[in-house]
């Protein structure tokens, strides 16, 4: 079996330290469905709490960096409904948190069916925005 599939099927077999468990826990709680994947001294973990999908990043000394939410698109603020509505229709919708600041990371639809992505600030300013 490839790697990759292996991961789909069985799940990521990665323990992070001690220090970046002990964070996760106290920052989130009861979780199920955890995986966790590490990129160097840096750990990334995937859970979902309720029926949200969360995902974590950890430095290694066990600070929590970021953190993105997977929201239902009914939970969009009016700032980034406005933003998808200059490209289109509103198909996925990503909070971003890094620190106090809050970003949300989009996906829309315009009339040709083309997605873009786009990153917004807090107040539905576009910072980025592609075609994918």
């Amino acid at each position: 079996m490839k790697p990759i599939l292996r991961l789909i099927f069985k799940g990521s077999k990665i323990k992070p330290p001690s220090i970046i468990l002990n964070t996760f826990k106290a920052e989130f709680g009861e979780t199920k469905n955890v995986e966790w994947f590490n990129e160097g001294e840096n750990y990334e973990v995937i859970f979902y709490k309720g029926k949200t999908e969360h995902i974590a990043y950890f430095n290694s000394g066990g600070q929590l960096t970021e953190t993105k939410i997977n929201l239902p698109l009914i939970q969009a603020k009016p700032e980034v409904l406005d933003a998808a509505a200059q490209v289109g229709e509103l198909m996925n919708l990503i909070e971003i948190k890094r620190g106090e600041t809050v970003y949300y990371e989009i996906i829309a639809r315009d009339k040709e069916l083309t997605r873009h992505t786009l990153l917004l600030d807090s107040l539905g300013v576009i910072l980025e925005q592609k075609k994918l």
